[in-house]
């Protein structure tokens, strides 16, 4: 059993060693996109993945700490996107078509929308036509609730990111312009 004293020695070998190897967390950053994933996020996976090529990596295998440690880590991360998209895939067979079942069910997604009241209004709003959408407008805030990011809509849509920006941003607003309490 270790000493106290050993585990903090470890503790701190294993620290200096990930300072050493951050950069290639930072460098995998910005190679990956990870919905929800925030700075810790990252550095939590990499400390992971830092652990995991400890204990697996051999001197004879032929190649470096630093370049085995980066291959762990993009392992890990392709790993992470993979759970990710098999939750998307999940949802889109689980989620329901707004044309064909209304636009009731669309209020759950919508950050703002916190009381009953609203989502009623919402619902009332979009069933009695007062609020009219472009066919763009339509089809972004369709893939949104569906959740799908920017990039992804953009893509179904053809259309730049930027115009499927500004197409969500005007559906938002133009639900808040007409709800009324």
């Amino acid at each position: 059993m270790k000493s106290e004293k050993d585990a903090i020695k470890e503790s701190d070998c294993f620290e200096e060693l990930f300072d050493k190897y951050s950069p290639v967390i930072f460098r995998m950053r910005t190679r990956y996109y990870i919905r929800d994933f925030e700075s810790d996020d990252w550095l939590q996976e990499g400390r992971l993945a830092l652990l995991k090529a400890i204990k697996t990596y051999k001197k004879d295998q032929g190649t470096t700490f630093g370049l085995y440690y980066k291959t762990v880590l993009e392992n890990h991360i392709c790993s992470l996107l993979r759970k990710q998209e098999a939750k998307k895939r999940k949802a889109l067979h689980q989620s329901i078509s707004i044309e064909n079942s209304g636009l009731e069910l669309f209020t759950d997604y919508l950050f703002y929308n916190e009381y009953i009241e609203e989502q009623v209004s919402i619902c009332d709003q979009f069933d009695h036509n007062r609020i009219q959408l472009s066919d763009l407008e339509r089809q972004t805030l369709h893939y949104y609730i569906q959740g799908y990011n920017l990039d992804e809509i953009s893509s179904m849509v053809d259309q730049e990111e930027r115009k499927v920006s500004n197409a969500l941003n005007r559906v938002k607003n133009k639900i808040k312009t007409e709800i009324t309490f």
